[in-house]
């Protein structure tokens, strides 16, 4: 266990080709976007990565994909979701294999399981790795409750269980229990998009994990707040909000919209998600037009939101023609 998760570490969103088989280009193009912006690492097969639509020879597809095009210092945090632990098993074994830092663990859901087959199925995977597991809480999507003693006590019995990613609406108090309840052995990121994001940041969790599209927007939140500018962290956080807001109504209209974004800041060549998807009418275009707007300035060059990129090009056009002018004087 050598990994320290700390900062933004996005869901890699899935490229589709327009016949729903895999998009490898823009796997490998979305990874380096994320180290060419800065973040620390990624994370691979969350509910913003259509987990619930891939095969396991799609799993086994991406992670060749982006391994191969990571760099060294990238960390890459592989999400387990198999519902049997022996299928869990098998995945978690796989992505240690291939390199990974450290695991998600999507614990079982469907058809209600108990607290105990819950416990269990998570310190079967947790004894089967040597990697830093977090444990994902999204009681919204999963149906799954559990208590900040439930997480505490997975630690008592695998110590490698050290992060939860905390999902649930308010997050503020499951982390500030976790946190002190730990004290700060078990850290928390925020997740669902980042919503309470500052204020999950004031309880001690040390990061954030929204999904791809504007992930090169939240260091800058995190950084004003690593420096003490609450006021400024408040204000970025603000600015984001409104987007936030209306990717977060569901898990499809997310993806779709995340897919929508990255394809015009040309990280993505497609936007296409597999079926069951969901198709945004011309309102809620002009709405993530209008506030990725709001933060657009503040997206990393390499990939700008078309709004800027026609300003940059407005600009240099104009200093051509000044400079022009005064040759010609």
């Amino acid at each position: 266990m050598t990994a320290e998760l700390r900062g933004c570490y996005p869901i890699l969103t899935t490229p589709f080709l327009p016949d729903g088989e895999i998009d490898e280009d823009s796997v490998a193009r979305l990874v380096r976007h994320l180290n060419t912006a800065g973040l620390p690492g990624f994370t691979m097969f969350g509910l913003a990565s259509e987990f619930y639509k891939l095969c396991d020879a799609d799993r086994e597809t991406l992670i060749e994909a982006a391994f191969e095009a990571r760099t060294p210092d990238q960390i890459t945090i592989v999400s387990v979701t198999a519902h049997s632990h022996e299928g869990a098993v098998k995945q978690a074994r796989r992505a240690e294999e291939a390199g990974a830092e450290a695991l998600m663990l999507l614990p079982p859901f469907f058809l209600g399981p108990s607290e105990d087959d819950i416990g269990r199925h998570v310190l079967e995977v947790a004894g089967a790795t040597s990697l830093p597991i977090m444990v994902q809480y999204a009681p919204a999507q999963t149906g799954v409750r559990m208590t900040a003693e439930s997480f505490l006590e997975l630690n008592r019995q695998a110590p490698n269980i050290l992060y939860v990613k905390v999902e649930s609406a308010p997050p503020g108090p499951l982390i500030s229990a976790i946190t002190d309840g730990s004290a700060g052995t078990i850290k928390c990121l925020v997740g669902y998009g980042g919503l309470q994001l500052v204020d999950g940041l004031l309880r001690g969790a040390v990061g954030v994990q929204p999904a791809s599209g504007v992930a090169d927007y939240y260091p800058h939140i995190l950084r004003a707040f690593g420096d003490g500018d609450l006021e400024e962290a408040y204000a970025l956080h603000a600015d984001l909000l409104p987007l936030v807001n209306l990717l977060m109504q569901a898990i499809e209209p997310l993806n779709r919209l995340e897919k929508i974004v990255l394809k015009k800041r040309g990280i993505i060549d497609h936007d296409y998600c597999r079926s069951a998807s969901y198709e945004p009418d011309d309102l809620m275009l002009a709405e993530l037009d209008r506030f990725i707007g709001r933060i657009a300035r503040r997206l990393h060059p390499s990939a700008p939101w078309p709004l800027v990129q026609r300003e940059v090009t407005r600009s240099a056009g104009a200093q051509v023609a000044r400079k022009g002018g005064r040759q010609a004087r």
